[in-house]
């Protein structure tokens, strides 16, 4: 309601990117492997519900290959992330034409919160010694 009222339908999708970075800092380790494939996995959800909405105007139909492309995703990809079934449906909620350019918004938003999320994990904080003091 918040983006619908701002106008600023180009931040919806960041919810299920925000539980990927929740799900994603409580790990202890974080490799860019894993970083890579949630951004992938995320992405191509995206995509896989926009195409669907363009092709499918019935937003049933549309749903229900949704459903069958995201699981055959995830199973090619191998990797298990189920906010993607959010992310493919998620076109489908968003008024008017913002879902246009919602692959790319979502690229951007995985990008900066998953990036933050992998940066806090793996690079560590240099202590630098004063001249003068140990």
């Amino acid at each position: 309601m918040i983006c619908y009222a701002m106008n600023w339908m180009f931040i919806a999708a960041i919810p299920p990117v925000i539980v990927v970075g929740y799900e994603s800092i409580h790990k202890d380790v974080y490799p860019a492997g894993i970083f890579g494939k949630q951004v992938l996995c995320l992405v191509v959800g995206a995509l896989i519900g926009t195409l669907s909405l363009y092709l499918f105007k019935n937003l049933l139909l549309s749903a229900l290959i949704d459903m069958v492309l995201v699981t055959a995703w995830i199973g090619i990809v191998k990797f298990k992330l189920t906010p993607t079934y959010a992310m493919s449906l998620l076109p489908m909620v968003l008024p008017g034409s913002s879902h246009t350019y919602f692959g790319l918004w979502v690229l951007l938003m995985c990008l900066v919160v998953l990036g933050f999320v992998w940066v806090y994990k793996n690079i560590r904080m240099i202590s630098i010694s004063l001249p003068g003091r140990s």
